[in-house]
């Protein structure tokens, strides 16, 4: 069977075209999640006494994918589930922002001091032209009870460039859910 440049152009126009809708798409998105993130306001950011530094923590988190698992015969209660949730997704939104943003002014929410340090000395490798771009997004979060008061989370990060994965041990001090490590340390 003999393929003509005919039929060739029939197959590749709505490829084209289905590539270059998904891509305004994603393109919008994008902006509009820029923009909100950009807008000053007390309700979207906090400064932390004597740090200078912005905190995401009380930016709203938007719509993410999340997969909880508990170990089995472990249970929380539904409020506590609930603010572990929340906590999560604000440790992963502003982890990627201050993985691509201006990490001088921000700050990633929920964490320990040991974990503020270590990002502070050794953070995640992010290429030096896709910094302070904020083409990093959160592709997806896994939360996974082991105990009833620790686990693990996993964001999943997705640039321009490729997807890829960050662990952290969780655990619940003073009433609140914090990272306590991340990757394959321990604390």
């Amino acid at each position: 069977m003999t393929i003509t440049s005919q039929s060739r152009r029939r197959v590749a126009l709505p490829l084209l075209l289905a590539s270059a809708l998904v891509g305004a798409a994603g393109c919008a998105t994008g902006q509009e999640d820029q923009q909100r993130a950009d807008r000053p306001g007390p309700d979207r950011t906090r400064t932390h006494s004597g740090a200078g530094r912005q905190s995401t923590s009380k930016a709203p988190t938007p719509n993410l994918p999340v997969r909880f698992v508990a170990t089995p015969g472990i249970a929380v209660s539904p409020a506590a589930k609930a603010q572990l949730l929340a906590s999560a997704k604000r440790f992963a939104v502003s982890l990627t922002r201050w993985l691509y943003g201006d990490r001088d002014s921000l700050t990633v929410a929920g964490v320990t001091a040991t974990v503020r340090r270590r990002l502070d000395t050794a953070p995640p490798f992010i290429p030096d032209d896709q910094r302070n771009t904020s083409q990093g997004r959160v592709q997806m979060l896994e939360v996974a009870l082991q105990a009833t008061r620790s686990g693990i989370v996993t964001v999943t990060i997705n640039d321009l460039r490729t997807s890829y994965r960050v662990p952290a041990n969780f655990e619940r001090r003073g009433g609140r859910w914090l990272i306590v490590s991340l990757g394959e340390e321990g604390d």
